[in-house]
């Protein structure tokens, strides 16, 4: 088991490598860490699985809207990520890609009428998997949450995910420095910088910071004992400003 230090230092693909041999069937693992915004390589985590006949199950919720990522370039296996973070999507809904050839030889532990070639036909003496992806699909799902996100994919893609990337990673790197100038001690990797900063203040407590944040309108989340901000498309430099002028007047307190 592979304990993770609390700046995740000890966090990367040779650390999960210590994990695997050849039992290991799969690597399940996240693309970015949600409490520090540590990246892994996903190529690196491929060549990692695959060198142990292993699959890839990688992620992406914490990268998907944010981080450009195209599944088929490396044959990546299984990739799949929720709606409702950086994708800006609903509760409900979700997506899962799977490698053709996987999913061709697929036998879901769960089937029911949709995960049927004809669902709509409403025998019961016959059941023939769908040949597609669909064959996950074993009840009704939720349409209103899936043409949410559908809307939300689509409205990303629109201003450009390299775009979104480059601002976000702008706005990080401005907020770092200045917190580092209060005396923050950041932990998120300064390279891979892009909707994450991680930070802690000596001798305070990161979740008061937090509460006293949130009382000012200034939304961030306390975890592993540090305060956690997230930039996405819809912040400016002048959320980075308000958001300092808040810490300020916390700290001087």
């Amino acid at each position: 088991m592979l304990k993770v230090s609390k700046d995740c230092t000890n966090l990367n693909v040779a650390s999960i490598a210590q994990l695997v041999d050849r039992n290991t069937a799969a690597i399940c693992v996240s693309h970015v860490q949600y409490a520090t915004g540590h990246q892994l390589d996903p190529i690196h985590l491929l060549e990692l699985a695959h060198s142990q006949k292993a699959l890839l199950v990688l992620d992406i919720t914490q990268s998907a809207g944010l981080i450009p990522f195209d599944a088929s370039l490396a044959s990546f296996d299984v990739v799949l990520a929720s709606a409702y973070k950086w994708l800006c999507g609903p509760f409900g809904a979700a997506f899962c890609y799977l490698n053709p050839n996987i999913w061709c030889n697929y036998d879901p532990p769960f089937a029911g009428w949709h995960s049927n070639e004809n669902p709509f036909a409403f025998d019961a003496t016959e059941f023939d998997l769908a040949k597609s992806a669909r064959r996950m699909e074993y009840s009704t799902v939720a349409y209103s949450a899936g043409l949410g996100m559908a809307a939300a994919i689509d409205y990303l893609e629109r201003i450009g995910i390299d775009s979104i990337c480059g601002h976000s990673k702008n706005l990080c790197s401005i907020l770092r420095k200045r917190l580092e100038r209060l005396g923050g001690a950041v932990i998120t990797p300064e390279e891979q910088t892009t909707g994450i900063v991680s930070v802690r203040f000596s001798n305070v407590s990161s979740q008061e910071l937090v509460e006293y944040l949130r009382k000012n309108n200034i939304i961030c989340s306390c975890r592993w004992d540090r305060i956690r901000f997230s930039i996405h498309l819809y912040n400016s430099e002048l959320d980075v400003d308000r958001c300092v002028q808040v810490l300020v007047a916390f700290l001087k307190r």
